[in-house]
């Protein structure tokens, strides 16, 4: 099934580029074999999703930053924090990791 997934431009530059393969999430985006398409300067790709984790921020961070395409842990947080100015940065927080790769 298609589904929209909502990206940042950096974000979706970075998904593009290959950098990150997973999106953490407050609420579910489909499901396992879902597909969803990505864009940024007309460029576009199609990923699928392959894998859905319910997880707490903390673990995330300290886990998956890379997967999120940050460089460190820290990257993550302040992300995250810009994202969710009101709520910022919880790490008991559980969220949905979706993980994707390239179609």
């Amino acid at each position: 099934m298609l589904i929209e997934i909502p990206f940042t431009e950096d974000m979706a530059l970075a998904i593009i580029e290959g950098r990150k393969r997973c999106t953490t999430r407050s609420k579910k985006y489909g499901r396992p074999g879902d597909v969803f398409r990505v864009e940024h300067d007309s460029r576009f790709e199609t990923l699928i999703i392959t894998q859905i984790e319910r997880y707490p921020l903390s673990l995330v961070a300290e886990k998956y930053y890379g997967a999120e395409g940050f460089s460190s842990e820290d990257e993550f947080k302040e992300k995250w924090r810009q994202l969710h100015p009101r709520r910022g940065y919880r790490p008991n927080d559980w969220r949905w990791a979706h993980f994707f790769e390239k179609e």
